[in-house]
């Protein structure tokens, strides 16, 4: 994913009533995608999930569709109660909103499933899949795992 940012725009708010996909709110001006793996994590950007200079900036172009869609997703509470005080609502697999505290996963006993163990599960069965190894994509030394550490800027507040 590539996005491109100007620091001539005021800075993303959640005051006056602004929501987190208004397109007049914040600096992000526009979101890529590389839909394909063949340049790695650098590319080629060939999908553009937002651009503020579109008409319907979260438009899909050439159809009826918006790229403000259901995405299955897993974050810690922390992640997840920032995101819903800036407006990203959490929702079930049909789109009804879903109060933070039903989203948290519990044992059989009642207990809590933390972040940690979640994340150690999610990388053993990786690795499960995968002969016992990690796959190369989570191998920083390998071209798969090589993730560009940039992001384009416009405006006068860019690093040189």
């Amino acid at each position: 994913m590539r996005v491109t940012f100007d620091t001539s725009r005021a800075p993303f708010t959640t005051d006056g009533g602004k929501m987190a996909n208004d397109p007049t709110n914040g600096r992000i001006t526009k979101i890529e995608w590389a839909s394909s793996r063949k340049g790695g994590f650098d590319g080629p950007y060939d999908t553009v999930l937002f651009d503020v200079n579109r008409a319907d900036p979260w438009s899909v172009p050439g159809s009826d569709r918006s790229y403000l869609t259901l995405y299955g997703v897993t974050a810690s509470y922390y992640v997840a109660s920032f995101a819903d005080s800036v407006g990203v609502t959490l929702k079930d697999a049909n789109g009804h909103y879903r109060p933070l505290a039903k989203n948290i996963i519990h044992r059989g006993d009642g207990s809590e499933v933390k972040d940690y163990e979640a994340l150690a599960e999610f990388v053993r069965g990786q690795a499960m899949a995968n002969g016992g190894m990690l796959p190369s994509r989570y191998d920083a030394s390998s071209n798969e795992g090589k993730v560009p550490r940039r992001m384009p800027c416009v405006g006068p507040g860019c690093p040189q």
